[in-house]
């Protein structure tokens, strides 16, 4: 069986990009785990542990947007439908997206207050762990252009 250099190349040159950002991805998703075991207290691991009980609820948001969206982007692109149908989503989603992230920040203290006294302290936290999910989305959104023009740059 003969290699397809040609087609090798393509596919390296196409999938590096993914697997250095999923390799970094995966190394920054457990260092803030051992970070915090590292050089914290078991009381900073708490606080870090409830601020990821809140962010756990964009995550649900996130993964139902992921598993709606992807099939019906590739549906659209196999019908055919103008560029300006996934601009327009895109840039729903990113509406949709700042608006939630500006509204965690601006009531991040009433969101901890509502839920338990023993969340104040990850008040802090709120904001910037929320942001994760709310890029991914983001990018969910617009980085099937990637896939549709089988480009990186």
């Amino acid at each position: 069986m003969m290699i397809n250099r040609p087609l090798l190349k393509i596919m390296v040159r196409f999938g590096l990009p993914i697997v250095v950002a999923t390799s970094l991805s995966s190394l920054l998703g457990g260092l803030d785990r051992l970070a915090l075991r590292l050089w914290s207290d078991f009381n900073q691991i708490g606080i870090f542990s409830a601020t990821l009980k809140i962010a756990a609820v964009l995550n649900v948001i996130q993964s139902g947007f992921t598993s709606f969206w992807v099939p019906t982007a590739y549906r659209w692109y196999s019908e055919n439908r103008p560029a300006d149908s996934f601009k327009r989503v895109g840039e729903a989603v990113l509406l949709v997206m700042s608006l939630l992230a500006a509204a965690i920040f601006l009531f991040k203290n009433l969101i901890v207050v509502l839920l338990s006294s023993s969340y104040s302290e990850a008040q802090y936290l709120v904001g910037f762990l929320c942001l994760q999910p709310i890029i991914y989305s983001v990018s969910e959104a617009t980085g099937l252009g990637i896939v549709f023009s089988k480009k990186v740059i």
